[in-house]
């Protein structure tokens, strides 16, 4: 193995903002399709503008792959998927003070399940937006390869940190360490650290 090929293991290439910019314009999209009482009956294309607004900030910002580390690439980022999930916690709720209202749209099942489905599928969306914004950092951070810990843990994890062992991630082949960057299936080795007590 070269040094080249060793160097580029230990350190993930940085993320691609397509992802992230594709899934925002869906959740955008998303809304439009709502009925207008759920969109507090403001235009379709507001929410589309504001998230093509703020990823054009985000893209001369930071153009390429996200890899610039500027606090306030941060805020954007972070009021952008803010406002989207208050957003469409905002149409959940009214989505059902409609259902109890009975809205003429509710008594349409295709129309209401295409509805709970929209703001569901949105809620996921969001989930992972605001996995990927907290999960170590952020993916700026991710592609220095700071190693920050990680934003949600296994249990399984957790308690093996509180016994003072440490999780390795191992090839399957070899048992040999490995970065988490590299795409093998993983095994999962616990091992005591030095000093601590099993």
């Amino acid at each position: 193995m070269t040094a080249d090929e060793s160097g580029s293991q230990s350190t993930p290439p940085a993320e691609r903002r397509w992802p992230m910019a594709a899934a925002v314009l869906v959740t955008a999209g998303l809304r439009a399709a709502l009925p207008a009482s759920l969109r507090l009956h403001d235009a379709p294309w507001v929410l589309a503008v504001f998230a093509v607004v703020m990823l054009a900030v985000l893209m001369i910002g930071d153009p390429g792959r996200i890899q610039r580390e500027d606090a306030w690439l941060r805020v954007v980022t972070l009021v952008m998927i803010g406002v989207i999930t208050i957003v469409n916690g905002a149409a959940a709720v009214q989505l059902v003070v409609n259902i109890l209202s009975t809205e003429p749209f509710t008594e349409k099942p295709t129309t209401l399940l295409a509805t709970g489905a929209s703001i569901w599928l949105s809620n996921s969306i969001l989930f992972g937006l605001w996995y990927s914004e907290l999960d170590r950092g952020g993916a700026a951070a991710r592609a220095h390869g700071r190693g920050e810990p990680l934003a949600i843990v296994a249990a399984e994890m957790a308690m093996a940190v509180q016994a003072g062992m440490s999780c390795v991630r191992q090839s399957p082949a070899d048992s040999s360490s490995v970065p988490d960057s590299v795409a093998r299936p993983p095994i999962m080795k616990i091992s005591a650290a030095p000093g601590a007590e099993l």
